[in-house]
Parts: C-alpha cells; sequence; structure tokens
C-alpha cells in the first residue's frame, strides 16, 4: 500500500500545512537565536575592552598576546558558528519553499486570476500567482545578506577588543 493509497490529497495538504507552519515556527527561532548569541558575544567583547581600557591594569606582553589569542579565537568561532548556523537557516528557508511549491502557491492563476491582476493595476506582481516566481530563490541566493549586521558586528567588536588590549 503507497503513501497515495493512505492519504488522502486533503489529509496530505494538511500534513504539508503542520510542516509549513513548523518550519515557519523554527526559523523564527533560530533568527532569534542568532540576534541573542551576536548580541551577548558582542556584549562580552565590549566589556573586555571596556575593562581593559578603565582599570587600573597593566598588562605585559604575554598578558597582551594570551589575551589577544583568546579574543581572536573567540571571534573566529563565534563567526563560524553564526555562518554554520544560518546555513541551516537557509535549509529551512529552502524546505519551506518546496512545501509553498508543493501547495501550488507558484502554479499560475492557481487563486488568482490575470483579470484580477489588471482590474488591480498591476499591483502588487504581475504574475498571476499567490507567490511571485522570484521568491522560489529564497535559502539559495544571498547567502549572508541577514547574516553580515551578525558577522560585522562581531568582527568590530573582536578588533574593539584586541585594539583595547594592545593599547592597554
Amino acid at each position: 500500500m503507497s503513501n497515495q493509497e493512505i492519504f488522502s490529497k486533503q489529509e496530505r495538504i494538511d500534513i504539508l500545512k503542520c510542516v509549513f507552519h513548523e518550519l515557519h515556527s523554527i526559523r523564527r527561532e533560530d533568527e532569534a537565536f542568532e540576534n541573542k548569541f551576536a548580541f551577548a558575544v558582542c556584549s562580552i567583547l565590549l566589556a573586555l575592552s571596556a575593562y581593559s581600557l578603565k582599570g587600573d591594569l597593566s598588562f605585559d606582553n604575554y598578558a597582551k598576546l594570551i589575551i589577544i589569542l583568546v579574543v581572536s579565537v573567540m571571534t573566529l568561532l563565534s563567526m563560524w558558528l553564526l555562518i554554520r548556523h544560518n546555513k541551516r537557516i537557509q535549509v529551512d528557508c529552502q524546505l519551506i519553499v518546496r512545501i509553498e511549491q508543493c501547495l501550488g502557491l507558484y502554479e499560475n492563476e492557481l487563486y488568482i486570476s490575470k483579470e484580477q491582476i489588471k482590474a488591480l493595476g498591476n499591483n502588487p506582481f504581475a504574475s498571476a500567482t499567490v507567490y511571485p516566481t522570484k521568491l522560489q530563490s529564497w535559502g539559495s541566493g544571498g547567502v549572508y545578506l541577514s547574516l553580515s549586521p551578525h558577522l560585522m558586528s562581531v568582527m568590530f567588536c573582536g578588533v574593539v577588543a584586541i585594539c583595547a588590549v594592545y593599547i592597554k
């Protein structure tokens, strides 16, 4: 007995809708994690910078070297973890697009006719699909677009921490 015989078409659509909702929830949680993780790392690095500049500490060259190495490793490891985590989000986005394709949201004139689009003045999209066809590349194009601010802020805070320790 195949899956097509076990589940009706409506049951399969209902299952896809549940998976679709769950994937969107997971994607939002993953993006929130990226925000929290980048904020935490930047906070630690900036706190180290402020403490080393403000405190009455004097580091010898050996201590500076160790602190700079630890900060460098922490910064690079954080950036690597953010990139790996973002690749997982991209896979989630691609799965969401596949489910949208299965549900027919990119099929021409499935829910919207060309006449309805013309009546609306071609707004918001020229094609008669629920989603514009260019959204099918979600998760595969613009690889680190949403991740760039996180990477840049972690890198910037790492450089600031290194400079603060080196100056002191």
